[in-house]
């Protein structure tokens, strides 16, 4: 070998394996560690919200499943109080909207609807249904923005009313084609002469029902208005007059008839009015009075 290669500078070896050395962080460039670790932190926020969404998520299920359930049988438990029926009548409540939750934290259910059948109204007894809008939770605490109500009476459940609406006249009772229509008998002439009477329903302004006789029928005989003025038919006048039957000591005060309507299924249909202050006024839910 010759003394000139003997002296030739040594050329250090291309590192294999860069930043394996003192510096720790020779080859990767400035700023990439701390981009890594605030992408693993941002991970786990993320996951974190996530989970915490799903919980919060599934406590409002619940929360809405359980409102389902109380609350209509808060209100039910109230509508029997309200009414004095017993522990095991029934009362059905419904509450519409698209959340009880929200509407429970927002103060107030939006749109309630209460079915009661066979409920007690003085000496009447017929199927009780309500409908109210914006109930507080606390009904006590404000009153209803607005209610509305109708009563649904059979045939049979408008006998106590038969008395005042055909002069004593009583007999079978049926709702057809618009009107109550009574089958029943009169004495004539030392007989019992068959007698069919049509009367229409409607409500008066003051909130009582108006009875108008639309047709009779003696002996199977149409009775005219001509003959009434005339005739043996003279006694039937008083059954072809017009009445207004007062209907406002069997109702609470914050009622107000409104309209009756007979349906094709043979029930007459009262719809009322309620007063926004009959649930926090306890006089409006009072008897009212007939007679001046």
């Amino acid at each position: 070998m010759s003394s000139d290669a003997a002296h030739q500078p040594t050329v250090p070896l291309p590192e294999l394996f860069p930043g394996s050395g003192d510096a720790g962080s020779a080859g990767v460039p400035d700023g990439q560690q701390p981009a890594r670790k605030k992408s693993r932190w941002g991970r786990r926020l993320t996951i974190v919200l996530v989970v915490l969404a799903l919980l919060l998520g599934i406590g409002a299920v619940i929360a809405e499943f359980t409102l389902r359930q109380t609350v209509p049988e808060v209100m039910e438990s109230a509508a029997r109080k309200q009414l004095s029926l017993s522990a095991d009548h029934e009362v059905e409540a419904t509450v519409g909207g698209t959340s009880v939750l929200w509407q429970t934290l927002t103060g107030g259910y939006r749109d309630v609807t209460l079915r009661v059948p066979d409920a007690p109204l003085g000496d009447l007894r017929g199927e009780i249904s309500l409908r109210a809008y914006r109930v507080p939770l606390n009904p006590t605490t404000g009153p209803l923005t607005a209610a509305t109500g109708s009563v649904t009476l059979t045939p049979e459940q408008l006998q106590p009313l038969l008395s005042s609406a055909t002069v004593g006249l009583a007999g079978e009772v049926s709702l057809e084609d618009g009107e109550m229509q009574i089958k029943s008998s009169i004495p004539l002439f030392g007989a019992q002469v068959p007698l069919e009477l049509g009367v229409t329903l409607a409500a008066s302004p003051e909130g009582n029902v108006l009875i108008t006789p639309s047709r009779a029928k003696a002996g199977g005989l149409e009775i005219t208005s001509e003959q009434l003025s005339e005739g043996p038919a003279q006694m039937l006048a008083p059954l072809l007059e017009p009445r207004e039957v007062c209907i406002l000591d069997r109702l609470p005060v914050g009622l107000t008839l409104t309209d009756i309507d007979i349906t094709s299924s043979g029930k007459a249909v009262a719809s009322f009015a309620a007063d926004p202050k009959i649930v926090l006024d306890a006089a409006m839910r009072e008897k009212g009075t007939c007679g001046k």
